[in-house]
């Protein structure tokens, strides 16, 4: 039902703020939270993938617009990792930005 539905993405939504709270009041290691990132983004590619993906292919009526649509998809998460390919936050020989790593 709608009241269901808007009590457990409201749940959600507080679970999410309650997580970025504790990250940021603990003090976390970044390769915790670069694993807390990736699962995060697993997450994202699994209802990109399953989900939206999926009823696009239901839609599509012909091989070649499945064939479209599967390549615009890939598309999409390539032009994300090139964007991230040359992101340099930190580097190994001393203290970067007030932190020591």
């Amino acid at each position: 039902s709608p009241g269901a539905a808007l009590l457990l993405n409201f749940l959600s939504g507080v679970s999410i703020v309650i997580g970025a709270t504790v990250i940021l009041v603990g003090k976390v290691d970044y390769s915790i939270l670069g694993y807390i990132l990736c699962f995060g983004g697993g997450i994202y590619i699994n209802v990109g993938a399953v989900e939206c993906l999926s009823k696009v292919n239901e839609a599509a009526s012909t091989l070649g617009m499945k064939l479209k649509s599967g390549l615009l998809f890939l598309f999409g998460g390539f032009a994300v990792a090139i964007v991230l390919l040359n992101h340099e936050h930190c580097i190994a020989s001393g203290a970067h930005e007030g932190h020591d790593h």
